[in-house]
């Protein structure tokens, strides 16, 4: 069979996730393989090698067109799920319902929320997912046994994965229930000073942001988020506070600017993931001069 294609983690992750997929698009592997088993994993990489993907050995929705000469055009939703019901979307977005989009119901990781209606919800949550994409970083949080209920792709492409109110995802310990959370696909690199990136990050033109690290007082460097992404917030975030009565607010300090250590337990409104734990640095501090603007845009306009 020749040298492995795929390392162990890699192998057990497209083991876990592979069977979702055939079962989420309709389809059969050749031959006697099994959706769970290594064998497949590894005749996917093969083939993602041959049409020039990248080898990760999972049939996601852009591996599978390929395979079947499609192209990979995801439909946009006019609708966002809240609560059991379709909202108007602000923009349109790939639903959890698309068998090209990205849901983790049946996956595990997530629960309902006691409180399922919107007033039981309080809390913006934005992470940022060091992948390559937000189909890979759903790979990654399935085979973690986590969930986040949306992730914004590095062109833009919002992805609902569960309800916005009756489900409870698991991305931010013990604010979970009261929290909706957004994955933000970035391939950042943790670390004082920036080294050099993985070549294979599926990510070009992005710029080198050199900033606070949050909870210290060192400065570190990371890749910013596209304009795309940042574009994408100034729409989803505003809409998400107005619809979910989420205060359109950031944590700030007593000189007004945005806190780069944790908010106070009861603060109510957006905030980073590194504002609810100390272990946590994402989503760095690039976003909130973006959402300090709409903030300061509304503020004019009411």
């Amino acid at each position: 069979m020749g040298k492995p294609v795929l390392n162990e983690i890699m192998t057990e992750r497209a083991k876990r996730v592979n069977p979702y997929y055939c079962a989420k698009l309709n389809w059969t592997l050749p031959g006697d393989l099994k959706p769970d088993s290594g064998e497949a994993a590894e005749w996917i990489a093969k083939q993602q090698i041959l049409h020039s993907l990248r080898a990760d050995g999972i049939l996601g929705p852009k591996t599978w067109a390929s395979l079947n000469h499609k192209m990979h055009e995801p439909k946009l939703s006019p609708f966002v799920t809240i609560g059991g019901k379709s909202v108007a979307a602000p923009a349109g977005l790939v639903h959890f319902d698309d068998p090209r989009g990205i849901s983790f119901y049946g996956q595990g990781g997530w629960e309902p929320r006691e409180d399922s209606t919107i007033g039981g919800v309080n809390l913006l949550v934005l992470h940022w997912d060091g992948s390559r994409s937000a189909h890979d970083c759903f790979h990654t949080l399935v085979h973690r046994g986590l969930s986040v209920h949306l992730l914004l792709d590095g062109d833009g492409t919002m992805y609902q994965a569960l309800d916005l109110v009756s489900a409870r995802a698991w991305h931010a310990r013990g604010n979970n229930e009261r929290s909706i959370g957004i994955e933000i696909q970035n391939p950042w690199r943790v670390g004082k000073y920036l080294r050099s990136f993985d070549t294979d990050l599926g990510d070009t033109g992005r710029e080198v942001v050199e900033e606070i690290l949050p909870h210290t007082d060192e400065r570190w460097q990371h890749l910013d988020f596209t304009s795309e992404q940042k574009s994408a917030l100034e729409i989803w975030v505003p809409f998400l506070c107005s619809e979910l009565d989420i205060p359109f607010v950031l944590p700030t300090g007593d000189d007004g600017r945005v806190l780069s250590t944790l908010c106070p337990p009861t603060f109510s409104g957006v905030c980073g993931h590194y504002h609810l734990q100390t272990d946590k640095v994402d989503p760095g501090l690039s976003l909130w001069p973006v959402l300090e603007d709409c903030i300061a845009k509304r503020a004019t306009t009411q």
